[in-house]
């Protein structure tokens, strides 16, 4: 039996714990240990040690560690924090029973290291500080880097150490191996999670990520990443150019639940920005946190967009065209307001200008100008181009945020160029900045009670403003004041007090809608559309919707336009050659005596005239439908047409002085359209045709007065565009006489009116200030397309009422009908064909 158990014993020695221990020991004798048995000739690597930060807390810990087979690497190096108290004389002592970092092992052959304080001390919390089972995750990619330092294992380890001392972080332990041929891989246990990296010396390359839980800021790591990794290769050449590493990296929000602290990296900035990581350059340029707002601005070359060999050969000094042109080939300055996209170097033109120059342009004379927001003051910029200003009132809640811009946003302030200005726009002698809520301004001073209405001495007090432009947050934003300031029906009205009698009151509302989305009363949109519906229960008389796309925000961008007289929608749908006679005669000259607009222009104006047929699908979509919804966007609803071919014209059946009639050969049954095809062809006199014609009548031949009679007799007016036009059929339409006593048998879907019900205004009878399907359609509208009112029988005469058609003097015009009616005038249609006769 004694026998049997000593070789036994010897058996188990041999066989299995001579290899285990030989596996084992080594990481067993020390904290730092080189594995004899597969590294032989392989000095022992003199790795720095994890150091705690004077003022941390040690947490209590237990370190397990399982070793597998490295043979494979060159080294294999694991080190651990040890807890080292203090003593008085302030030297260091150690255990010396622990002495070397000896750890226990199991059983199992694994260790059992405790590390820190005692169990019974605890790591100290903060009633203020989140605890979320979430982190941040960043993500780097360099290259360029020095191969020796990339097949260096200690400075790799230095460099790792040092990142996470310089960012306040604590490192447990880390584990490296160097590889063979080449290559190092470490990986660092920290308390907030973990950091690693792998190199590619040949190739010059380095990859690490560092993954921390908590709400502190993980991006100013950045700095420190680069600068203790991010080590240049040295020429083969003396005569060589030392190549500069390049810095990729992404940072991405992990896990579950919202830090308030980081709520600004969930937005804009980081989905667009932050956590796309083969973005050419990404370079935070400054950051601040004012009273109201936290404010980011990033410099980014995307490789989709910008040449970044080229933004190299533009700041190098040589003459190459990039040197030369250095301005064509900047970084993106993109600027973000609590994370969300505001502003961009590249589209600064096209989003204020377009902001700006439409409303300018609608008021006949702009003199008095009040801006709400705008604190980059590129707005301001804008106003200050036209030589119609007299005063710019800039009203920004944000001082910080204007001076913040003006330091590090020169270009968006910039006013140099503008003769008679400054550099900085906010000094120029035409600007006023306040630095307080701009809607309790304007409540405080233009909001009038039923009580004061007619305080006409309060009115003299204030004063009024040609043109009101809102350049302040986007409606959609998820934050408590974009609600106040959008779902605030007072604030609405006082903007509208402070408008002179012509003024025009100007909004960007934030991205446009896409055109499957539902109505916008029901989506994220609800701020636009409850803003929409206060401007309109105002008495604005016309109101426009309009987009831009080359913002270079992630969808278009809408604006709105609100006009206080109706007379300035004429101005609205002028063509491009009256907008190039008004922008040479409004905009200020240049210094450098290039063009001051760098985006709009007259062809751009008139692009806004008509709203994206977007605007029109989102608003047929509502509860309240427009007729024209069924009328131009051809649903099933969509009437039948009697085409023209189905009517002739023979003497009228009203009197022996109607003259002639259009009779139906047909049947129509009720709300059926009449010719709507051929009605769209008609002739088109303009406003400004209008008015040339009857100056005209004063100073020349009949010729000239005949033209004004057939005009005025055959066809009807129209103020669709703000002033009197009108339109004229050009086939046997224009043979339809009035139905006198009510008999009319064909008309409008609203039509109620007739010669005898002459209360109606012209007013009351113009379609909604807001009617998007209207305003797309415009010229088909005014050609008023009539419907069956009731079934009209095949040989009946067909009839419309002519009160509909007159915009001046309907009163009047109203009692000639009635005479004609009688018999006691002759109408002027068989007027003007006795004339031709």
């Amino acid at each position: 039996i004694l026998l049997a158990f000593t070789i036994g014993r010897a058996a188990r020695i041999i066989l299995i714990e001579g290899p285990k221990k030989a596996l084992f020991a080594p990481h067993d004798t020390s904290a730092m240990f080189v594995r004899p048995d597969y590294h032989e000739g392989y000095q022992i690597r003199d790795l720095p040690t994890p150091v705690l930060l004077e003022g941390k807390t040690v947490p209590s810990t237990l370190y397990r560690g399982a070793n597998l087979d490295t043979s494979g690497s060159a080294t294999a190096s694991s080190l651990l924090l040890e807890k080292i108290p203090k003593v008085s004389d302030e030297t260091i002592i150690m255990d010396e029973k622990n002495s070397d970092g000896l750890c226990l092992t199991d059983d199992n052959g694994n260790k059992q290291c405790s590390r820190g304080n005692e169990p019974s001390e605890t790591v100290p919390k903060h009633d203020d500080e989140e605890h979320l089972p979430a982190g941040q995750h960043l993500l780097v990619d360099i290259k360029n880097v020095d191969g020796s330092f990339l097949n260096s294992e200690k400075r790799l380890a230095q460099a790792m150490v040092d990142v996470v001392n310089e960012s306040k972080l604590t490192l447990l332990s880390y584990h490296c191996h160097s590889l063979l041929p080449k290559g190092v891989s470490c990986v660092g246990v920290l308390l907030e999670s973990h950091i690693s990296f792998h190199t590619w010396p040949d190739e010059g390359v380095i990859t690490l990520d560092l993954f921390t839980c908590g709400s502190a800021h993980l991006i100013p790591v950045m700095p420190l990443i680069k600068r203790l990794f991010a080590v240049p290769q040295e020429p083969h050449i003396d005569n060589d150019e030392k190549i500069e590493p390049t810095v990729v990296w992404s940072h991405i929000l992990r896990g579950w639940g919202e830090s308030k602290a980081n709520k600004h990296l969930s937005e804009d900035l980081g989905f667009y920005v932050l956590e796309k990581l083969h973005y050419d350059m990404k370079e935070e340029i400054a950051w601040t946190q004012t009273q109201f707002q936290r404010i980011d601005i990033y410099d980014v070359i995307r490789s989709d967009t910008r040449d970044y060999l080229s933004y190299e050969k533009s700041i190098s000094e040589n003459d190459s065209y990039e040197a030369k042109n250095a301005e064509f080939y900047r970084p993106e300055r993109i600027v973000y307001l609590d994370g969300i996209l505001q502003s961009t170097r590249y589209g600064l033109e096209a989003y204020h200008e377009a902001l700006v120059h439409p409303g300018m342009l609608t008021h006949p004379n702009p003199k008095r100008i009040a801006i709400v927001g705008g604190g980059e003051a590129a707005t301001l910029r804008e106003v200050l181009k036209h030589k119609t200003v007299e005063k710019v009132k800039m009203i920004e809640i944000d001082e910080e945020m204007v001076e913040f811009s003006r330091k590090y946003l020169p270009d968006w302030s910039d006013c140099s160029d503008i003769q008679g200005s400054t550099k900085w726009c906010g000094d120029d002698p035409r600007a006023e900045l306040y630095f307080e809520d701009a809607l309790a301004w304007f409540i405080d001073n233009y909001h009038k009670d039923e009580d004061d209405s007619d305080d006409e001495e309060s009115t003299e007090e204030v004063e009024l403003f040609d043109v009101i432009i809102v350049d302040a947050l986007d409606p959609e934003d998820d934050v408590p004041f974009a609600q106040l300031l959008y779902q605030n029906s007072i604030f609405v009205q006082s903007l509208y007090n402070a408008l002179s009698d012509d003024g025009v009151l100007v909004l960007q509302l934030g991205a446009a809608p896409n055109s499957d989305a539902p109505s916008e009363q029901y989506t994220f949109s609800r701020n636009r559309h409850s803003l929409i519906q206060s401007i309109i229960n105002e008495s604005f008389q016309s109101v426009h919707v309009y987009e831009e796309s080359h913002c270079l925000f992630h969808k278009p961008w809408q604006y709105f336009v609100a006009l206080k007289d109706r007379k300035s929608r004429n101005i609205w749908h002028q063509n491009s050659a009256y907008f190039d006679i008004e922008l040479a005669k409004r905009i200020l000259p240049s210094v450098s005596g290039f063009p001051l607009l760098s985006y709009f222009d007259s062809a751009t104006m008139t692009s806004y005239k008509i709203p994206h047929k977007v605007y029109e699908n989102i608003f047929c979509k509502g509860e309240q439908k427009s007729e024209y919804c069924e009328i131009f966007m051809l649903s099933e609803d969509t009437p039948k047409s009697i085409p023209i071919t189905d009517f002739e014209v023979k003497m009228s059946s009203i009197s022996e002085t109607a003259g002639r009639g259009l009779y139906t050969k047909v049947f129509i049954p009720e709300g059926s359209a009449i010719a709507m095809t051929d009605r769209a062809k008609s002739f088109y006199f303009g406003t400004r045709t209008v008015q040339i014609i009857e100056a005209m009548m004063t100073e020349y031949d009949s010729d000239v007065e005949d033209v004004y009679e057939f005009m005025d007799g055959y066809g009807w007016e129209s103020n669709l565009y703000g002033t009197i036009e009108y339109g004229v059929d050009d086939n046997i339409l224009m043979f339809v006489n009035h139905g006198c006593g009510g008999t009319h048998n064909i008309g409008e879907y609203y039509d109620e009116s007739s010669e005898n019900n002459i209360t109606d205004t012209a007013n009351d009878r113009v379609l909604d200030v807001f009617d998007i399907a209207h305003d797309r359609h415009l010229r088909n509208s005014m050609f008023s397309f009539d419907y069956a009112l009731r079934d009209i029988q095949s040989g009946e005469e067909i009839m419309s009422d002519y009160t509909l058609y007159i915009i001046r003097d309907i009163t009047s015009y109203a009692k000639h009908l009635v005479d004609v009616c009688n018999r006691q005038e002759v109408g002027s249609i068989t007027k003007i064909d006795e004339v031709f006769e």
